[in-house]
């Protein structure tokens, strides 16, 4: 019973968009309410973990649309990875724990759940010092800015 209130408050303490949405996938269960209640818990801890990463994700496509030299593209190529494989860790994370609460066929469903009722990612917001891409000119032709493609050099 302590864990069921252990875990309820958490829940509560959590956003409550990805708790609801735990809450509902938890509750389509066929398990016991100690059971729901973990997986409710494991289910907003990855909910917010994925707001997060999303988010992280976001800002770095629009970091990508500034100006910046070429050690900052190293290290955003870079913090893209990280992120790539910390989203990959995060779903590599929940299948484990929750191989430890319930069976592979409910796993399944609570995927299938959570794939179904994923929310939109982040929106990205405009850049706040809009530029080129990098300092490299382009022969004066920039091919994203006019509406048919740069002329071809003769050479």
């Amino acid at each position: 019973m302590r864990l069921i209130v252990a875990l309820l408050v958490i829940l509560v303490a959590s956003p409550t968009a990805s708790a609801d949405r735990a809450m509902t996938i938890a509750q389509d269960l066929q398990a016991t309410t100690e059971q729901k209640a973990t997986v409710a818990a494991t289910l907003a801890r990855y909910d917010a973990d994925l707001y997060r990463l999303r988010y992280e994700r976001a800002e770095l496509r629009r970091q990508m649309l500034t100006e910046h030299t070429d050690s900052v593209d190293q290290q955003m190529i870079d913090d893209t990875l990280v992120n790539a494989r910390a989203l990959v860790a995060l779903d590599e994370t929940l299948i484990a724990t929750l191989r430890t609460q319930i069976s592979a066929d409910q796993i399944v469903r609570v995927m299938m759940q959570l794939n179904a009722s994923e929310p939109e990612a982040p929106r990205m917001l405009p850049p706040q010092r809009p530029g080129a891409v990098t300092k490299r000119a382009h022969n004066g032709c920039d091919p994203f800015e006019q509406m048919h493609r740069c002329p071809v050099a003769s050479p």
